[in-house]
């Protein structure tokens, strides 16, 4: 499973979890439709909890250069996100600070 940021044109439309095969071709989502992250970043999960949670990031056009617009334009994530596992269904996140928000990489 890896995850991704959003599209080819730099939107962050399309951000979630693809599943991958041994040769790495997409299979398909695992995030469930309606619980894709708006922008989607690392992950880790615990089986045994059954819980995965995932940070946000950026919208993809940071790949143009930071820009301090974009953060006040809401081009970055500020969420933490709470996934069932294996379920793919989120259903509570955290939002952190506002005020002295800087993106985190």
């Amino acid at each position: 499973m890896i995850s991704f940021l959003g599209d080819k044109d730099g939107n962050a439309a399309g951000s979630g979890f693809l599943l991958l095969d041994p040769e790495f071709n997409v299979k398909g989502r695992w995030d469930k439709p309606g619980h894709s992250p708006l922008f989607g970043f690392d992950f880790w999960f615990q089986p045994r909890h059954k819980t995965m949670i995932s940070s946000s990031w950026g919208a993809p056009a940071f790949t143009k250069g930071f820009n301090l617009q974009h953060v006040s334009d809401g081009l970055y994530g500020r969420h933490l996100h709470v996934y069932s596992w294996p379920g793919g269904t989120s259903d509570k996140h955290w939002t952190l600070v506002s005020q002295g928000f800087y993106p985190w990489r």
